[in-house]
């Protein structure tokens, strides 16, 4: 059997502020990968895929989010961005000096509490609400990748090939 040696650290942090704007909640998640070794089998040599591609076992060096969220009554909404470190490309032939990552996604979201909204008698709306949600605002679409030997043509690890996506809801809770 092969052995995966995995040292890092993750860090989260969050806050919730009030003020006459409401309620303001920022965000940071981290994860910092120091070392991922792999050794395939016992007499195979170690090999570290800290932010090294592979089909088989790796882990950008860096990762992350930072959001901030705002509440205000039946009123909220929240943008976030994803951080990917740089990494090197799938190549398992010849000196690979491609790299890929170093790159932000930015989301959206907003929701209404619609019968909050119209006023605390309207019980016909009750606890109806509405959002809107757009993932990867700016269509930031996928860097070319040697991923399976390119048959895919980006990276499905890290990148999402959709690109921008909108979802609308409406509901109600009881």
């Amino acid at each position: 059997m092969g052995e995966i040696d995995v040292a890092g650290v993750d860090f989260n942090a969050d806050y919730s502020l009030r003020n006459t704007l409401g309620q303001w909640t920022p965000r940071v998640s981290l994860s910092y990968t120091q070392k991922y070794d792999t050794q395939l089998t016992p007499d195979a040599a170690v090999v570290d895929m800290t932010s090294r591609a592979s089909t088989l076992a790796w882990s950008p060096k860096w990762r992350g989010t930072l959001a901030l969220g705002w509440k205000n009554g039946p009123y909220s909404a929240s943008v976030a961005g994803r951080y990917v470190g740089r990494y090197l490309d799938y190549q398992e032939w010849g000196t690979n000096t491609r790299h890929l990552g170093n790159f932000w996604l930015a989301d959206l979201s907003a929701t209404v509490e619609i019968g909050a909204a119209m006023g605390a008698g309207n019980t016909l709306l009750g606890k109806s609400y509405a959002s809107v949600a757009v993932a990867n605002v700016f269509n930031s679409l996928p860097d070319w990748s040697h991923y399976s030997y390119s048959s895919l043509g980006y990276d499905p690890t890290q990148y999402d090939i959709i690109g921008r996506m909108v979802q609308v809801n409406v509901g109600l809770r009881w």
